[in-house]
């Protein structure tokens, strides 16, 4: 059942930004809004899922955490049906990669299966290597396939854009990182500050909201202002400087001293960044070709999401499990993973906002009024050149 959770997942949202895409592209100021308002929705979503799902463990049951989103899925559906502009494509009669489909979810499962498992079987078995080198097979075959496919899931010409190419990659590192970190932070609050389950859920409060006002409120006016690019590498440095902060947290945190400035720095950067990765990530020239960015887009934030839980869960473990070999406490044994997997989110973050200023190209700012462009950054005459 949970297969099929992600199945239906994955097809939602790989065209949700496509929709968007589609229906603002003639309206710079509107686009804008509406990529601030779904970054809102990914950066916020972290956050609020924990708050949610607290209340509802600690009141209804953990099977409710399952349960409500059958009452979410069914609103989402009674709303698009009744909002979203109908607009059909070509379909499946056009034609489906079945094979290209097949390699690359097998492959992802693999590679998960292989970081999930390799802190309890060794991260040098031959068991986890096994898997971990059939999972790198098999999405090599599924790039090989695609390059040959007569109608791919990926065409590979997308990836020409240096706009969309690292968008993407930065987008799987950041997702990777922060949503990994707040499931991190959610079980160091219980298991070593000794928080319950709804305290820790609402101590995230404030950076949802902080996060929601950052992403609705700033994001297009700063994005208009001063260009995509920048606001996304300024922004991907703040998540960096809290995880930071996080991975020096102690065994005794306070909640205001130690927790809330992570919490409303790692909020408030995330809420910018959001925003501004989605509208690298749509960089495409032809609209034809905003289904497919969508596609991309949510595939590389799936793709970080799942990746990154199981990396930092089983080395969070393992960490843990080698200090209370060497005689440390339960608590400190935890803090010890715990500070371990926030170094390691920092670094991906900083890894980002690297590619965001090595890989993408530098863009003019918009002048006020003008609001975000759909489709790629203009580019300064120095980076046409190049």
């Amino acid at each position: 059942m949970r297969f099929l959770q992600g199945a239906g997942a994955a097809m939602a949202y790989a065209v949700v930004m496509g929709i968007v895409f589609t229906i603002f592209r003639d309206d710079p100021r509107q686009l804008g809004k509406a990529m601030g308002a779904i970054g809102f929705a990914a950066a916020g979503g972290a956050s609020l899922g924990i708050l949610i799902s607290g209340l509802l463990t600690q009141g209804a049951g953990w099977h409710w955490v399952f349960y409500v989103n059958v009452l979410i899925g069914a609103a989402a559906v009674l709303l698009a049906a009744r909002l979203i502009p109908d607009d059909r494509g070509p379909g499946l009669g056009a034609g489906v990669d079945l094979l290209g489909a097949a390699l690359v979810t097998t492959g992802m499962m693999l590679g998960v299966y292989a970081l999930a498992t390799g802190s309890e079987h060794g991260w040098g078995s031959a068991r986890t290597l096994g898997f971990g080198l059939g999972a790198m097979a098999l999405l090599v075959g599924f790039v090989a396939r695609q390059a040959t496919a007569e109608v791919p899931l990926l065409p590979l010409s997308l990836f020409r854009s240096r706009e969309l190419s690292g968008a993407n990659l930065i987008h799987l590192l950041l997702v990777a990182a922060t949503l990994s970190s707040h499931i991190m932070l959610a079980l160091y609050l219980q298991q070593v500050a000794g928080y319950s389950v709804l305290v820790t859920s609402f101590a995230f409060v404030p950076s949802a909201l902080i996060g929601g006002f950052s992403s609705l409120a700033l994001s297009q006016r700063l994005t208009a202002r001063f260009g995509a690019r920048t606001v996304l590498i300024v922004s991907l440095l703040g998540v960096a400087a809290a995880l930071l902060a996080a991975a020096r947290v102690p065994e005794d945190p306070g909640y205001l001293r130690d927790l809330l400035p992570v919490l409303l720095v790692l909020g408030f950067s995330a809420g910018l960044a959001m925003p501004a990765v989605m509208t690298l990530s749509m960089s495409v020239r032809d609209p034809r070709d905003a289904g497919a960015a969508s596609g991309l887009s949510g595939t590389s934030g799936m793709i970080g999401d799942s990746l990154g839980i199981a990396a930092m869960t089983a080395i969070a473990a393992s960490a843990a499990g080698r200090a209370l070999a060497d005689g440390e406490s339960a608590a400190s044994a935890a803090t010890g993973g715990f500070r371990l997997v926030f170094g390691i989110a920092a670094g991906l973050v900083l890894a980002a906002a690297a590619v965001g200023r090595f890989v993408l190209p530098a863009a003019r700012p918009v002048p006020p009024g003008e609001g975000v462009p759909s489709g790629p950054p203009r580019l300064a005459p120095e980076a046409v050149a190049s």
